[in-house]
């Protein structure tokens, strides 16, 4: 969506410099009309209007095609996306980040390393089931039957022995385990899946280490790259599109001098409008990387 947010800023931008350039190039044609200018100013700001007028059209197929995958991952129909996403206002710096307080967090929260530790240790347990296959089976039974006196007449006459009486039987059975081969298979298998768990985890531990390092990295050079945009890298421009604008007006400088101004001051915008974009795109993937919001971590983010 950040992507998405700095498409439209991008074209809001290039619209805007094209009705300044549709401008600067009717000044350019009258001075041209009245002897005062060169053609080829005309003709150079001509085509930079062309310029812009394609770029904005890349800029709407890569919209589409961004936006259609956007749908897609939201499995939402296609042409869902509201058009008119706005690019937010850069998030205030990040002071410091305590990379072992973040991969703390990240462990804790990531679901991948939960659900390998429960691998991990269901493995284990298979295991130890497996080892126990080993040892004979052992069955001890015990049955108490209670047995009443015949009341018929033949057996009141003519009781027979033990008339009456309850009935207890002890039953006892040994299991041998004879089949190793199944058995030693079930404890390399057991073995196997354990192994199989340690490494699922310490493939997730590697690549929270490795995110968690790169953004770590990242995050405060573009927090810098973001105050050099929106600070004097932007004053620079608008001062030199300014006095080129009055040097233009008072006859010492001509229309490329104007476009020159122009085309920094652009680059200036659109990196402004990029470095935002970034450095939000850092802090969700950094998001991504803990399992939880910058705002609800208490350590290892100081703002």
């Amino acid at each position: 969506a950040y992507e998405l947010g700095f498409l439209s800023a991008q074209e809001e931008i290039l619209r805007e410099d094209r009705d300044t350039l549709v401008h600067y190039e009717e000044l350019a044609r009258a001075r041209y009309a009245s002897g005062v200018g060169l053609e080829q100013a005309v003709i150079k700001l001509q085509a930079e209007i062309t310029r812009d007028e394609n770029r904005l059209l890349d800029l709407a197929n890569r919209r589409a095609a961004l936006a259609s995958a956007l749908d897609a991952l939201r499995d939402r129909p296609a042409g869902g996306m509201s058009p008119g996403i706005v690019l937010p206002d850069g998030p205030p710096p990040l002071s410091t980040l305590d990379l072992a307080a973040l991969r703390a967090a990240a462990v804790e929260n990531r679901p991948e390393v939960a659900r390998s530790r429960a691998m991990i240790a269901a493995a284990g347990v298979g295991g130890e089931l497996a080892q126990k296959e080993f040892r004979p089976d052992l069955t001890v039974g015990l049955g108490y039957t209670l047995v009443g006196k015949r009341q018929d007449a033949p057996g009141r006459a003519m009781p027979p022995q033990g008339n009456g009486d309850d009935i207890l039987g002890v039953t006892l059975g040994v299991n041998l385990p004879v089949w190793r081969e199944r058995l030693e298979a079930g404890v390399v298998e057991a073995t196997a899946r354990e192994t199989a768990a340690e490494e699922e985890l310490r493939s997730t531990l590697a690549g929270i280490d490795q995110s968690l390092g790169e953004l770590a990295a990242r995050l405060p050079l573009l927090d810098e790259q973001l105050a050099l945009f929106t600070g004097l890298l932007s004053t620079q421009a608008e001062e030199a599109l300014r006095s080129a604008e009055a040097a233009y007006a008072a006859g010492s400088a001509g229309a490329l001098d104007l476009l020159d101004a122009e085309r920094v001051l652009l680059e200036v915008r659109v990196g402004t409008a990029r470095m935002r974009a970034d450095s939000l795109i850092a802090r969700a993937r950094l998001e991504g990387a803990l399992a939880a919001p910058l705002a609800s971590l208490s350590s290892g983010v100081d703002r």
